[in-house]
């Protein structure tokens, strides 16, 4: 997968003889520092007014004041060297003041002047580009919201220079200025820029290209709505003019994102071999490395580059072809490059064979899992057809009716949903294509409720595009790329079956979206909620599910505070915790990593325990071991402890390990904070050290 890494610079506090100092610099670039971390950068790098001193890789500690000689010292030290690797990303972003001197852009320092045309202790942009270029990624994205104002400096914006070989987001054009709104206490164009980068579906600004085009409209209208006069309109520019296909945010990736960037490296396969090799590297890390043109072709352009020989026709018997072998584990890396690795996970032998392949009626359903281990969809898709079939008592080639789906056997129907989603991870599956049916304002009472809605679910899961179904040929049939729900597909159809076209039956499809209501699909029976003392931990699981995360954390102190036999609103004691019910929170723990997909749960949070040092022995490991988790998971920020109302409670926005907070699970009051004096209450009532004690439980 590509690595992501970022220097993050934001300054407040400038000398009122060189520039006028600003409001909301730091706290944007703190913002932006929190986004990047939330999103799961590898490394971010930040530099402020008084930034803690940060320690290196290699175990150095730097100051990050963002003096000059700090910045310079940073940039030549860190970036001497390669870190990173083709397919990865390095972000930086600067806040503060920038000018143009002599046809160069500066960004500049805390310390720096500029006095008549001369410019003292400014940083080239051109030069900070050089040194970025050095750490091995083949994408550098500036941001550079600069040439701050409050309406009375006067100086020429950042932008003319064209940044060789990286992706330029300037705040405004030359001459304009880069306003700061104290109505939002943030600079218009972070602003703007923060809620590109979390818009979701259709909205996404998941490319370069967009994510331009989102600024130029967004910026100018804040300007206009907060009276800043003359509005700034950003500017973007990649070199080569290609890279403004780069996706930036995969998660948000459309599929018309992924052809178009295919499409550019077929272009460029002769005119930019480099450059396609690099767009197929990223493409290949997207579609799980299952994308068997984009291998063929990143493997014949580093022949073409590399003086590779072909490959021989017809390969010896012994010896397996590249295409024989499964999608789902034919990658570039066994074929050319023992340096790249595709980020396709393994199954293990036990995650395997223990598959549940129950059936009522005698069914194998050991090819149906292999094909989809391996990521064979389509042949997984007519194998799930005919195993339905058979359970349904039919031969190959005939079709269901509407009571066969009503009354399709239970124990199959949950083996079946529950091989598809664990092998598509979530991706696919009946369940899935349930809750996305539901989402489009279905009831699951087995009646057809009009085409508006089918024919919403069908765009939704990619059955019906432009008033029209699609054939199954035109199904993507790919993870990477499928929307939500796309697969199975072939039962959608095989209500009618004629020839190679499959025809949705809505009628008969939706009596079976009811069934698997009825029968409790993946989504709720994989749920282990057993107790020992006898808790009902549905409420827990459902409020998790539904992304409730802070009332998710009041009921996960509810639950546990009856597992140890007290009431709401009593505290728990270290006992409490080091013999807390082992079933139990297992339980606990299990629903929090499912459903935040393993960014919440006590085990995430002991793992980070134990790597910021904390012996797992139940004791307090003193204010440094803690204070540094805290910080990690999000509970401390500066020398303070966070209130609860202060956490951001999101599985996107949150750091990994924020929840289960301890606030909840030492008070039931969720408004208490955590201020210098209340500490010292907590440490005699037994936490921190009381929570230690939790996450050094034997059995978590």
């Amino acid at each position: 997968m590509a690595k992501n890494w970022a220097l993050v610079i934001g300054i407040n506090d400038y000398n009122p003889l060189n520039f006028r100092p600003l409001k909301y610099a730091k706290p944007d670039a703190e913002r932006v520092k929190d986004f990047f971390e939330s999103a799961g950068f590898e490394r971010v790098f930040f530099f402020s007014d008084n930034s803690p001193r940060q320690t290196l890789p290699n175990g150095i500690e730097i100051p990050t004041q963002a003096t000059y000689g700090n910045l310079i010292s940073f940039l030549q030290g860190f970036f001497g060297h390669k870190f990173l690797k083709t397919g990865d990303n390095f972000w930086f972003f600067f806040a503060g003041h920038g000018e143009r001197y002599h046809d160069e852009d500066y960004l500049m320092p805390m310390d720096a002047s500029a006095i008549g045309s001369e410019v003292i202790a400014g940083l080239k942009v051109n030069y900070v580009r050089e040194r970025l270029c050095r750490c091995g990624a083949d994408n550098v994205i500036l941001i550079l919201d600069a040439c701050r104002s409050e309406g009375s400096r006067d100086g020429r914006g950042l932008g003319l220079e064209v940044q060789p070989g990286v992706i330029t987001i300037a705040s405004c054009q030359p001459k304009q200025k880069s306003w700061e709104v104290d109505e939002l206490q943030q600079g218009v164009f972070t602003y703007a820029l923060l809620e590109a980068l979390q818009l979701p579906g259709e909205q996404s600004c998941a490319t370069v290209e967009r994510l331009g085009h989102y600024l130029k409209q967004r910026v100018p209208e804040l300007c206009q709505r907060y009276g800043k006069a003359p509005a700034q309109v950003p500017r973007i520019g990649a070199d080569p003019i290609e890279k403004q296909h780069f996706i930036l945010i995969p998660k948000y990736a459309r599929q018309d994102d992924l052809n178009r960037l295919k499409l550019e490296a077929y272009r460029l396969k002769d005119k930019n071999p480099a450059l396609a090799e690099q767009i197929c590297i990223r493409l290949n890390a997207l579609a799980l490395g299952r994308d068997l043109e984009v291998i063929d072709l990143l493997i014949d352009l580093r022949r073409q580059t590399r003086n590779i020989p072909q490959a021989p026709p017809n390969p010896p018997a012994d010896v397996p072809s590249t295409r024989s072998a499964p999608a789902a584990t034919t990658t570039v890396s066994n074929v050319v490059d023992d340096n790249y690795s595709s980020p396709q996970p393994e199954l293990t032998h036990s995650q395997t064979t223990d598959d549940d392949l129950s059936s009522e009626k005698g069914i194998d359903y050991t090819r149906l899992r292999d094909l989809l281990k391996a990521g064979k969809w389509r042949d997984a898709d007519r194998e799930t057809y005919e195993v339905m079939l058979r359970a349904v008592g039919k031969k190959s080639g005939q079709w269901f009716t509407r009571d066969e789906l009503l009354n399709f056997p239970c124990t199959d129907l949950r083996t079946i949903d529950g091989l598809w989603v664990k092998y598509s991870q979530g991706k696919f599956g009946f369940s899935v294509q349930k809750k996305i049916y539901v989402a489009c304002g279905a009831n699951l009472d087995g009646n057809y409720l009009g085409d508006k809605i089918w024919h919403r679910f069908c765009e939704r899961v990619g059955w019906r595009k432009d008033d029209s179904y699609l054939d199954a040929k035109d199904i993507k049939a790919n993870p990477a790329f499928s929307p939500d729900g796309e697969l199975p597909f072939k039962i959608s159809g095989l209500c009618w079956w004629l020839g190679d076209e499959y025809f949705v039956s809505e009628v008969v499809l939706e009596g079976f979206f009811s069934r698997t209501e009825t029968c409790g699909t993946a989504d709720a029976v994989q749920d282990n909620l057993r107790s020992e003392k006898g808790i009902d931990y549905t409420p827990l699981r459902d409020l998790l599910k539904a992304g409730k995360w802070r009332d998710a954390d009041q009921e996960t102190y509810e639950v546990m505070i009856r597992a140890v036999g007290k009431k709401s609103g009593d505290w728990f004691t270290t006992d409490d915790f080091l013999n807390f019910p082992c079933t139990d929170l297992h339980t606990i723990d299990r629903l929090w990593a499912k459903y935040s997909q393993g960014k919440f749960g006590f085990s995430v949070q002991k793992k980070i325990y134990v790597e910021c040092g904390a012996k797992l022995d139940g004791n307090y490991p003193g204010n440094k071991i803690w204070n540094e988790f805290c910080s990690r998971i999000g509970w401390r920020k500066g020398n303070s402890h966070l209130s609860y109302n202060d956490l951001k409670a999101n599985s996107f926005f949150s750091p990994i390990g924020e929840l289960p907070s301890r606030n909840s699970l030492l008070r039931a009051n969720p408004s208490f904070s955590l201020s210098k004096t209340s500490l010292k209450k907590y440490l005699v009532l037994g936490s921190p050290g009381g929570f230690s004690s939790l996450l050094s439980h034997r059995d978590l």
